[in-house]
């Protein structure tokens, strides 16, 4: 369910699945570590910055994300 949410939303947005998942994590005020193998991978993870998730596709990320966490959401 994870996965399809996020290739949802990387066509809603024109971003990689990758660029959401790292917005998605900044938006919950959280700096992501990348480690990036290439030139082209560090391109990718930068196109995470710059813009924004609504609201309410964060919160359809949490829901799907978070629900099989262990850590307490908000």
């Amino acid at each position: 369910p994870l996965r399809a949410v996020l290739q949802e939303l990387s066509h809603k947005y024109e971003k990689t699945m990758a660029q959401v998942a790292l917005n998605w994590c900044i938006q919950h005020d959280v700096i992501p570590l990348v480690g990036c193998r290439s030139p082209s991978q560090a391109r990718d993870s930068i196109g995470c910055l710059g813009w924004k998730l609504s609201p309410d596709d964060v919160q359809k990320l949490d829901q799907v994300a978070l629900s099989k966490s262990t850590l307490e959401s908000k």
